[in-house]
């Protein structure tokens, strides 16, 4: 769902960005097989590592913590999760048997982000090569149930008590900060007032190579309208027109000026 006067900024504090399906696990996958999925993609990612698997996790609309589910408990025998990395350590993909992600991160103050443009019909691509190899193992298509959106900025500052500058939610007297954080959740609703998504918003104050910054986290979760590959991208589009005008509406123009906003 597009939004022709989505604002854009030419140098946004873009740190991190990932996006995120859960899937059905396909009933013959094995984790044996996980070197043939990597092929399709080891010239681009040439690097893997193994981690701990991500529990699943939905996103239910009750009070406030019912609102993020995540079960522990499993059938079968428990699957890791493999990082395929390329070699400039800026893209990172994540597997394993119910969920895929995509990570693109920052690792100097040179390397610009790419524009979600960019981004997510290359996230399209990964995850149609993922359907077409599980549909050896025994599933015909994906059958996504969750998908998500995040964003981390790290916002450089001079000092703490700068912060005003830069976000219009807080207000506090000037040289008395030695650090500082907030965090609220939204529950996204559609025009019938029926909930379909979360909003996360969590910011805090840090070091970063010795400079202050600010890291300012915005996610959002929530199932697709269907379960398939182009409902979900669809949703995560969406996903991001929330978080950047959420991200606009709780900082400045000034915090804007400096990350030169055109739109």
């Amino acid at each position: 769902m597009g939004q022709t006067d989505l604002p854009q900024y030419k140098k946004p504090p873009i740190y991190e960005l990932v996006l995120d399906v859960q899937i059905e696990p396909a009933p013959e996958y094995q984790q044996i097989f996980v070197s043939k999925f990597w092929d399709k993609f080891k010239d681009e990612f040439p690097i893997i590592e193994e981690r701990e698997a991500l529990d699943p996790s939905f996103v239910t609309f009750g009070r406030m913590h019912q609102q993020n589910i995540q079960f522990g408990l499993m059938q079968g025998p428990r699957h890791n999760r493999y990082c395929f990395k390329n070699k400039t350590d800026d893209e990172l993909m994540q597997f394993q048997n119910d969920r895929l992600l995509y990570n693109w991160r920052s690792n100097n103050s040179k390397h610009k982000y790419p524009s979600f443009g960019i981004v997510l019909p290359r996230f399209k691509k990964m995850l149609e090569m993922l359907e077409k190899f599980l549909q050896d193992f025994g599933q015909s298509s994906l059958i996504i149930n969750q998908c998500s959106l995040r964003y981390i900025n790290h916002i450089h500052i001079d000092d703490i008590n700068t912060a005003n500058k830069y976000f219009n939610i807080i207000n506090f007297d000037e040289n008395l900060l030695n650090d500082f954080s907030f965090s609220y959740t939204r529950i996204i609703a559609d025009k019938f007032n029926d909930p379909y998504c979360r909003l996360e918003v969590n910011a805090s104050s840090g070091l970063k190579n010795n400079h202050e910054i600010i890291a300012l986290d915005l996610s959002i979760s929530g199932a697709p309208n269907e379960v398939n590959i182009e409902s979900s991208l669809a949703s995560i589009s969406e996903y991001h027109n929330i978080i950047v005008n959420e991200f606009t509406k709780i900082t400045t123009k000034d915090a804007h000026n400096i990350w030169e906003r055109i739109i």
